[in-house]
């Protein structure tokens, strides 16, 4: 599907299965986002998101922290946290308490 819709990765299910033997550290590497990708070595950080996210779906957010930390600093990639007392002292009448949750995340701690 990914070499369907994206123009790059039209032949890489014809790469990977005629070079399996250079695919396989890749496809289970531990970290994959910090692997080589085989055969594309000029893939940018995006577009090996994407790779990621078509053959190693679970690794998908981790590796979009790391993306982060590496194109916006560390600073991005760590979790604010704020007791209800800190937000509600920046918020009034016409500032409205906005929370934005994900996958995984538990508001109650």
């Amino acid at each position: 599907m990914l070499g369907i819709k994206f123009k790059g990765f039209e032949d890489i299910h014809i790469d990977m299965a005629q070079n399996l033997s250079k695919w396989e550290s890749f496809l289970f590497a531990e970290e994959i986002y910090q692997e080589p990708v085989p055969s594309y070595p000029e893939l940018n950080a995006f577009r090996k998101l994407m790779l990621i996210r078509a053959v190693r779906g679970e690794q998908l957010v981790f590796s979009m922290s790391q993306y982060v930390a590496e194109k916006l600093g560390k600073f991005y990639e760590d979790a604010a946290t704020a007791s209800m007392a800190d937000v509600f002292t920046d918020s009034d009448k016409k500032t409205p308490i906005i929370f934005i949750l994900s996958q995984g995340a538990d508001p109650s701690d």
